[in-house]
């Protein structure tokens, strides 16, 4: 369903994220995730982001499909994509 507000789409995005990464033995890799989360929530909170192209519920319900069927190729592909595109508009801002 939809969130409330935005602290509650924030939150659960988080969560969701970590609950990925929570069997990642790679910390560096979690603390510099975790470093990013909070820059692009930061780019949120300044009023900085622009509407994010995709559809961040569909993107996850997939993810999720992936990681639970074992497919790591697929579930590694989709990630990355998703996280790319997150990266794009972060792009978009710092350009301008």
């Amino acid at each position: 369903g939809q969130h409330a507000s935005t602290d509650d789409f924030y939150v659960d995005h988080r969560d969701f994220h970590r609950a990925l990464l929570s069997r990642c033995a790679n910390r560096v890799l979690t603390e510099q995730i975790e470093q990013l989360t909070d820059r692009s929530r930061l780019f949120q909170l300044l009023g900085a982001t622009p509407a994010r192209r995709g559809d961040h519920r569909r993107e996850h319900d997939e993810l999720a499909e992936l990681v639970i069927s074992g497919d790591v190729g697929g579930a590694v592909e989709a990630l990355t994509e998703h996280l790319m595109l997150t990266l794009e508009v972060i792009q978009r801002l710092t350009d301008g």
